[in-house]
């Protein structure tokens, strides 16, 4: 009789319970609901969202970059720094592949995210490669960054506090980088 009276206590607080769609702002400037995939840059597209060879300008140069794999792969303006692994670009949530830095209540944190505000600062141009073997993570999307001539995840995988998240090397499609330590 309790697990009954359990099971629909439950049931009761679970129909209670408003949840609120992800609102996204693509690339393009439209919000969309339920994240960054539904942007219409991404739909019907009879070509992979990655563009094999972009020219950018960054910094007032141009930079050749070549995405890989066949996830989305776009340029935009940082406009948040999260912490030492997440940041926005378009205010599109983005968790660097591989890389695992301080959470705001451990050692180092306030040093990665100084470092990431460092190689991309708010305002600064950024290319974002999607990890073709990750899904999103939390509604972020997981994917190299590439601010100037720096790829901002190597740069933060060579620093004390940050670590490589070897669980995913297997998946990954970057994890024959050097940068990772696979």
């Amino acid at each position: 009789m309790k697990l009954i009276i359990l099971i629909l206590a439950i049931v009761l607080i679970a129909g209670c319970v408003e949840t609120t769609p992800l609102t996204w702002v693509c690339p393009d400037g439209t919000e969309v609901l339920g994240g960054p995939s539904r942007c219409p840059v991404y739909q019907n597209q009879s070509t992979p969202a990655n563009v094999p060879t972009e020219s950018i300008q960054i910094n007032n140069e141009v930079n050749q970059f070549s995405c890989k794999g066949t996830a989305r792969c776009f340029s935009g303006t940082v406009t948040n720094i999260v912490d030492g692994d997440t940041l926005d670009v378009n205010n599109i949530r983005i968790r660097l592949t591989l890389v695992d830095a301080p959470e705001n209540y451990e050692d180092g944190y306030d040093s990665v995210k100084e470092l990431a505000s460092s190689i991309c600062p708010v305002g600064s141009t950024a290319v974002v490669d999607e990890d073709d073997g990750q899904n999103e993570s939390y509604g972020r999307i997981v994917a190299v960054v590439y601010c100037g001539e720096f790829n901002l995840n190597s740069r933060m995988a060579a620093n004390k506090y940050v670590v490589i998240e070897k669980r995913y090397c297997n998946v990954s499609e970057f994890a024959n980088e050097d940068w990772t330590r696979c």
